[in-house]
């Protein structure tokens, strides 16, 4: 029995130092090919080299735990660099050689990013390899425990570690995300980065986030702040987020403050299926540049705060557009694409659109709907006391300082825009209008029943399918005959293929008044095919006018037993009064026509370029008449073709008792006037030479030539004639001047 003792003593002590050896770990190299053989056999793309293994119990755990001491990895041919690598096997299929796999544990040094991403297969996930090759740089270290079942499948898995310096190319022409530091945590249940951060150019990014793996879930916070500007590329960011205003936003400059609060269940294709998360951003001193209608506009001092929550965005902003403040308030929902926008201030409409008819500063309120990010809808309200208004079609104009509104509401169709319910008035004046449609270019399609009353100007316009009845009081064409004879207007109004009819009682006219003004006419492709028009004066004298297409040739014919109101209402004709006067217009082509003008009986005074020729010419007696009662004419006469909008002299000249004249040249489409001719004074006395027979023509030329005559020229731009008069060429007798102009090159 002592002896069984002293057995089971030594026994007992044998075991107790080799625990404790255990326990402190036994370095060998017997097992080296074993391990390598294993680890080769279950990871191929791995190849471990060590020195010796230290092995040690695991009392806790009951199984054995393999160290390797200076252990060499690649995995992919790159190398790991860890501190610690230990395996863990079960300690009693061990002793009968059976090694069982329970647990792995590595402790990562500082491993370069770019060689750790390398151990990873992507040849047959793209989208694997895509992501992967977005991180650039940086380091990575931490502790990795993996748990594994008998048939070597992972059941659990643990990392703990840290991510510095990193890069990673978020988009295409981005510039990089940098500078990323952060904790990272990942298991079973949960994939958390901690403490994180980062920078984009000049914006600083903070970060707690964590994933639940079970339920989809992402929480956490996120904080953004820094400078916004040109360097992070917002070109690239306007094709991520397809928003049309981004598109047209350039020059951007200023602070963001932001801070994310994030609560996010994704569905199992990890879309979003519902967001709880609530965000605030605050921007302070934006400026840019936007696009508009091909106009830039400046928007500087942008102060706006902005809650997300859900999916809708809300925003309050206030900035100065083009030096005015203005505030915008709007609403917008992601899920359904709705986006409503409250904006008021001062602004300039010529900012925004080519217009002549309002200047200057408008209080302008709208409430603007977009649907899928495409205009649908708004109403526009404008007080319109401090701006200058100018309608030259009515003859219209309303000073600054005088009280004035307009309100309308804009629709967006499928191919035009409607303008509905639009309201003009000031003082108590109006225009009223049911609708009127544009194209998507904002050109004129269409309109409905107008009704105004303003100035000089009271008649309906109703439109009844191809039918347009103009009736009324009243209406002033006074600026529109004034423009469209000088050609001075920029307006351009066409009017729709329509049949035209108007009676209206008064019609003004440039120092005279039409009663019972009627007209008839047919309109197509933009310009009148045919026209009747007949009314008197407030004498009774005659205006009619007509259009007519015989034989194909379009032919216009005015008759006016007064001159004034048409020819004498030409900047450089002026001075023209009384007189009958004859209009025949053949359009002969597109871009050609002919024009005879016959003027009877009528007196000119107070005309600037004949008071000139006469004063250099030296023909005193008449320039004391055009200053006084005027210079009578017995007729005029003047033939003319345009050719490509340019105007060239067939003939012209008048005659009268005391004076007569000669003119030829042009009139170029740029506006440029390029006339020469001759003033002939004794005009009584040149018609009898002229009447000799045989030397009489000989001696006088043309009618409204003489035997004396002033040559002068007459060129510049419209609003810029200079007038030049030969003085050798005046005390030349007319005939020899015609005799020397026939041998000249």
């Amino acid at each position: 029995m002592r002896k069984f003792f002293k057995i089971l003593s030594v026994a007992v002590s044998i075991l107790f130092i080799l625990i404790l050896l255990l326990s402190y770990g036994i370095s060998t190299n017997k097992f080296n090919n074993l391990v390598k053989n294993k680890i080769q056999k279950n990871i191929a793309i791995a190849k471990v080299d060590f020195q010796k293994i230290n092995i040690s119990l695991n009392i806790k755990n009951f199984n054995l735990a393999l160290e390797l001491i200076e252990p060499n990895i690649k995995i992919n041919n790159e190398k790991i660099h860890i501190n610690q690598l230990q395996f863990f096997i079960k300690l009693t299929p061990a002793i009968s050689k059976v090694y069982i796999l329970e647990e792995v544990n590595i402790n990562l040094k500082n491993n370069e990013i770019k060689n750790i991403k390398n151990i990873f297969d992507t040849s047959k996930n793209v989208l694997l390899k895509k992501n992967i090759d977005k991180i650039l740089d940086g380091k990575i270290r931490g502790k990795l425990k993996f748990k594994i079942d008998e048939k070597f499948k992972l059941k659990k898995y643990f990392f703990n570690g840290f991510v510095q310096q990193a890069t990673v190319d978020l988009y295409e022409n981005l510039p990089f995300l940098t500078n990323i530091n952060s904790q990272i945590v990942i298991n079973n249940k949960e994939v958390s980065f901690k403490k994180g951060s980062a920078q984009l150019v000049n914006l600083n990014l903070r970060s707690d986030l964590s994933y639940n793996i079970s339920e989809k879930k992402i929480l956490g916070n996120m904080q953004l702040d820094g400078l916004l500007d040109e360097k992070i590329n917002f070109k690239s960011i306007k094709k991520i987020f397809n928003f049309k205003f981004l598109k047209l936003v350039s020059n951007i400059d200023g602070k963001i403050n932001g801070n994310f609060n994030i609560d996010v269940d994704l569905n199992k294709d990890y879309t979003i299926n519902k967001n709880n998360s609530k965000s605030s951003i605050n921007l302070s001193n934006l400026f840019f540049i936007y696009k508009f209608n091909s106009k830039n506009l400046k928007i500087d001092d942008l102060n706006s705060e902005i809650q997300v929550l859900d999916q809708n965005i809300t925003y309050d902003t206030k900035l100065k557009l083009n030096n005015k403040t203005v505030k915008i308030n709007g609403n917008y929902n992601f899920k359904e694409k709705f986006h409503k926008i409250k904006f008021e201030g001062k602004v300039n409409l010529n900012s925004f659109f080519k217009s002549s008819i309002i200047q200057d500063d408008v209080v302008l309120k709208t409430d603007v709907i977009y649907q899928k990010n495409d205009f649908k809808n708004a109403k526009i309200s404008m007080t319109l006391n401090n701006s200058l208004i100018k309608i030259p079609y009515i003859n219209y104009s309303k000073s600054k300082g005088k009280k004035a509104s307009l309100n309308f509401n804009l629709n967006k169709g499928n191919k035009n825009y409607l303008i509905k319910n639009f309201k003009y008035n000031s003082n108590k004046g109006f225009i009223n209008l049911d609708y009127l449609s544009l194209n998507n270019d904002f050109k004129f399609q269409n309109f409905g029943k107008i009704n105004l009353k303003i100035a000089n100007n009271n008649f309906q316009l109703i439109k009844k399918n191809n039918l347009i009845l103009i009736n009324g009081k009243k209406i002033d064409f006074t600026t529109t005959l004034k423009e469209y004879l000088n050609k001075d207007s920029s307006q351009s109004f066409t009017l729709p293929n329509s049949n035209l009819r108007m009676n209206i009682s008064a019609a003004f006219l440039p120092s005279e008044t039409l009663s019972n003004f009627k007209l008839s006419a047919q309109i197509r492709a933009g310009e009148i095919q045919s026209l009747s028009m007949f009314s008197n004066y407030s004498d009774g004298k005659v205006f009619t006018g007509e259009i007519n297409n015989r034989d194909n040739q379009k032919k216009l014919i005015i008759y006016s037993e007064k001159t004034k109101p048409l020819f004498g209402n030409l900047n450089y004709f002026s001075g023209i009064y009384d007189g009958i006067f004859r209009l025949e217009k053949e359009y002969l082509g597109k871009s050609l026509s002919t024009t005879y003008i016959k003027i009877e009986n009528f007196y000119i005074r107070d005309m600037p370029i004949l008071a000139d020729i006469l004063s250099v010419a030296s023909i005193t007696g008449a320039l004391d008449v055009l200053k006084g009662k005027g210079i009578y004419f017995e007729k005029l006469n003047l033939k003319y073709n345009t050719i490509n909008q340019e105007l060239r002299i067939e003939e012209f000249y008048g005659t009268g008792p005391s004076i007569g004249f000669i003119i030829d040249g042009r009139v170029g489409a740029d506006n440029f006037v390029s006339l020469k001719g001759n003033m002939v004074p004794a005009n009584t006395l040149n018609k009898i030479i002229r009447n000799i027979p045989l030397i009489g023509k000989v001696l006088t030329g043309k009618e409204g030539d003489g035997i004396f005559g002033a040559s002068f020229k007459i060129k510049g731009k419209k609003k810029d004639l200079q007038t030049t008069v030969n003085p050798l060429k005046t005390l030349t007798p007319r005939f020899i001047q015609r005799f020397l102009s026939i041998f000249r090159p």
